[in-house]
């Protein structure tokens, strides 16, 4: 794929959830308790930092954090409506591609992912940057 064919595809990608940002809370997966208990299982925060990566709204953030005061949660989405709806629950939110990821390597704790993967458009790349940036025991 060109250089401008990606962006022309992240562009279109954001765009489409740009249009759906203000009514996405409203979906039925995203209030999902089985999802949310899950991930309270798998979770083991103790004041870290926690990525949730193509977080959205921020929605599974916001449940965790009042789960995990102590721990700092971080969004990063594709699209500006999604980070901005984020952004407005307190939730610290960057605009970038999971396949570049703007943060340090071994830089946080903890990394949520769900219901994005699919629409990522090279999968291993985005998972080759969540290791890159998890510290170790992550």
């Amino acid at each position: 794929m060109t250089r401008r064919a990606r962006k022309d595809e992240l562009k279109a990608l954001a765009s489409h959830f740009d249009s759906r940002s203000t009514g996405f809370d409203t979906s039925a997966w995203v209030d999902d308790t089985n999802i949310v208990s899950l991930f309270v299982k798998l979770l083991d925060c103790d004041n870290g930092i926690v990525l949730d990566l193509a977080g959205g709204t921020g929605a599974l953030s916001v449940k965790l954090r009042n789960i995990y005061p102590q721990c700092r949660f971080v969004n990063i989405d594709i699209s500006f409506g999604m980070a901005l709806v984020a952004a407005s629950k307190a939730i610290t939110s960057i605009i970038a591609d999971a396949t570049a990821l703007p943060l340090p390597n071994n830089s946080v704790d903890a990394i949520l992912l769900r219901q994005a993967l699919h629409d990522i458009d090279t999968p291993s790349k985005a998972l080759k940057e969540c290791r890159r940036v998890l510290r170790a025991g992550g």
